[in-house]
């Protein structure tokens, strides 16, 4: 019993380590579990934060069409301001130059040649008569004929004082008789002299006054002139500011439609620029519509894997709470057992050992050859179990290797097969399509709007009305919407063109490439009239800014694409080529 017992108390510490053994190993893969589910999380929340957009992005490329379609009116409402802006700012120019014009009349009137020529005449004339009035004016004044004057009056004054003295006296020798008698021979002398210079007075001052008289109907003449010139300067005068100040109001008023058509062309344009940023928006959220699809067919999979993982953790939890109950119960049973020998080991035995060992002989005697046989025979079968049991471990080993390798092929093929299914053609092959038929039919409207105007519109659809994977090119115009199969030659030449264009131009952006020249080889063979011709031929232009192409090669055997060139290099037969 005590050997029992110290193997039994052997057996409860082997047991208490392999239950440490056990749960230390089972609690290391549920921690692998654990951090496989934090990681399996951490990526689903990456891709949750993808699915939150879900909306804006499968909405963006619709909106960023939408915005395309308000960028388009808005140009045309630029166009129509800056139209409307140089009509004005023209009529501005013409009023400018007619008020300018006007106003130089009135400043030539202000300095009129014609009436300072008549002033200029009329003060040479008036002149020339002030000139004789202050002659006229001199003569009346002579001093010469004052002198005489006075010389006649001290002459007869002095003759007069004769008269005082005695007539009968003769003397010579008195000189105031002598004087007076010498002044009175003079008198006639100087009367005549005063009567001479009076005479000539009298004609100078007639012949003054006849030029004068000569010169007063010219100089009134000219005075009615410039008063007629004056009223008249007066009268144009008024007119021109009559015409002045209405030219000035519609000056002002076309300067008014000018700035206010500025002021619109630059609102507008703002508003272009922003929906522009807008658009950038939009379209990098189209392009993450892969994205989108790849994050939807991704969370799946990672919910597939974390209900695995939730699974395969409570499956390890309840395969290691059973282990530990089974150990715990086994630890009980061995407790319980020893509790059991401790309470039938008899310690005072000492007594009865002579009898017992007279009872060992017995059995050994006796009973140890049919024992003997029967050990043999267990251990024979203990051999056999034993090979059994190595050979189950080795099995349980390699079953434990096999699953695990099982478990990593399973990952692996389950990698593979996401990856089968995101590079096939339902997979990123329809996402790359249904995100580039946003940008396609774009692209491709821009330039049929260049071309035809707003005549016809394409879509690319990528699902039947069903809903099963398709790919047609849809043409909607005023009456409806159509096939692209169901138009007619030459309208499904140029509306494919417009894709290809687009195509193109979506290839340029998607390669990263700095492609800078493109190549037509008679695609406008199937155009048969001049408009045609000429309408597709205006793709180029906006195509080639669109994709910063540089140049562009096209054959054509139509005579009006050739106008569309900037160099011709033409073949002729029995010619050498010829450069243009």
């Amino acid at each position: 019993q005590l050997q029992r017992r110290a193997d039994l108390q052997a057996q409860i510490e082997k047991t208490t380590t392999d239950m440490g053994r056990e749960k230390g190993a089972a609690e290391a893969e549920i921690e692998g579990l654990k951090a496989k589910y934090r990681e399996v999380a951490a990526e689903i929340k990456k891709v949750e934060a993808v699915l939150a957009e879900k909306e804006q992005i499968e909405g963006a490329a619709a909106r960023a069409q939408e915005l395309e379609a308000a960028i388009t009116v808005l140009q045309e409402a630029v166009d129509k301001a800056e139209r409307d802006r140089e009509r004005a700012q023209e009529e501005v120019h013409r009023i400018e130059k007619e008020i300018e014009s006007l106003k130089q009349i009135r400043k030539d009137l202000e300095d009129d040649k014609d009436l300072r020529e008549l002033v200029a005449k009329g003060v040479e004339l008036q002149g020339k008569a002030n000139e004789q009035a202050a002659a006229i004016k001199a003569l009346s004044n002579d001093p010469e004929t004052a002198r005489l004057t006075a010389e006649l009056a001290t002459l007869k004054s002095r003759a007069a004082e004769r008269d005082l003295y005695d007539p009968a006296c003769t003397s010579t020798i008195c000189a105031a008789i002598a004087e007076a008698l010498k002044a009175k021979e003079k008198v006639p002398a100087a009367e005549e002299a005063l009567k001479a210079r009076t005479e000539e007075v009298t004609r100078l001052k007639a012949a003054a006054q006849a030029i004068i008289d000569a010169h007063a109907p010219e100089i009134e003449n000219f005075r009615q002139a410039m008063r007629y010139r004056e009223k008249w300067i007066a009268a144009e005068k008024t007119r021109l500011a009559g015409e002045i100040g209405p030219l000035g109001h519609s000056l002002q008023n076309h300067q008014q439609v000018v700035q206010g058509n500025t002021d619109i062309a630059t609102l507008k344009r703002r508003e272009i620029v922003t929906i522009r940023s807008a658009i950038a928006t939009k379209k990098a959220l189209a392009t993450r519509l892969p994205d989108l699809r790849v994050a939807e067919s991704r969370k799946q999979e990672l919910n597939k894997q974390q209900a695995e993982n939730v699974a395969a953790g409570s499956e390890k939890n309840k395969a290691l709470n059973e282990t530990i109950a089974r150990f715990n119960e086994t630890l009980a049973g061995l407790n319980e057992t020893i509790r059991q020998i401790d309470a039938t080991i008899n310690y005072d035995a000492e007594a009865g050992l002579k009898d017992l060992m007279a009872e060992i002989k017995e059995i050994e005697t006796m009973n140890l050859p049919n024992s003997d046989n029967l050990i043999e025979r267990a251990k024979s079968r203990l051999a056999a179990l034993k090979g059994d049991l190595d050979r189950i471990t080795a099995a349980g080993k390699e079953l434990t290797s096999v699953r695990v390798e099982r478990d990593a092929l399973a990952s692996r093929v389950s990698h593979w097969r996401y990856l089968q299914n995101a590079c096939g053609k339902n997979g990123l092959q329809a996402l790359e399509i249904d995100g580039a038929a946003p940008l396609i039919s774009s692209r491709a409207n821009e330039l049929l709007m260049r071309g035809y105007g707003p005549q016809y519109t394409v879509r690319i659809d990528t699902q039947d009305e069903e809903g099963r994977e398709d790919l047609d090119i849809k043409v909607l115009s005023e009456w409806g919407t159509d096939s692209l199969k169901m138009k007619s030659g030459g309208e499904r030449v140029w509306l494919l063109h417009a894709v290809r264009l687009a195509m193109a131009l979506l290839n340029k952006e998607k390669s990263g490439r700095a492609w800078d020249m493109a190549f037509f080889d008679e695609v406008t063979g199937a155009l048969d009239s001049k408009g045609a011709a000429s309408s597709f031929m205006s793709m180029y232009q906006p195509f080639m800014a669109l994709g910063g192409i540089k140049q562009a090669f096209f054959v054509t055997h139509q005579d009006e694409c050739l106008s569309y060139a900037d160099h011709i290099l033409r073949f002729e037969p029995g010619k050498n080529p010829a450069w243009q």
